[in-house]
C-alpha cells in the first residue's frame, strides 16, 4: 500500500510545547530543534500520516520518524521497520510518501 500526505507548515507555528508532546517523541523533537523546526516538524506530522494511509495501524508516539544517515526512517514502538519513506518540503508545505509492501 502506498500512503501520502502534505500539510502546510504554518499549522504548527502557534501550536503550544504540551500538543507537540501529545503527538512527538523527545527524540523527534529534539532532532527537529537542530535546523527548521517547523518544516521538520511538519514533514515528521505528514510522514506519520502518510505510514497510517498505508496501512500502519499506529498513531502519534508509536511511530517515530528519525534520520539515520541522512535518510527518514520509520521506528513502530521503538523498532526500525523497512518501509520506504520519502519526505519533502519547501517554503509553505511539507509533503511525505510512505511505501509498504506489506500483506496485510
Amino acid at each position: 500500500m502506498i500512503g501520502i500526505d502534505i500539510i502546510t507548515i504554518k499549522r504548527f507555528k502557534n501550536k503550544p510545547q504540551s500538543f507537540l508532546r501529545k503527538i512527538f517523541t523527545s527524540k523527534e523533537i529534539e532532532e527537529a530543534n537542530r535546523a527548521n523546526f517547523y518544516e521538520k516538524i511538519a514533514g515528521k506530522w505528514a510522514a506519520k500520516e502518510a505510514a497510517y494511509k498505508a496501512g500502519l495501524k499506529y498513531v502519534n508516539k508509536e511511530i517515530e520518524i528519525l534520520t539515520i544517515d541522512k535518510k527518514p526512517n520509520i521506528f513502530i514502538k521503538g523498532k526500525k521497520k523497512q518501509y520506504m519513506l520519502s519526505i519533502s518540503h519547501e517554503k509553505n508545505y511539507a509533503i511525505a510518501v510512505v511505501f509498504n509492501n506489506e500483506k496485510s
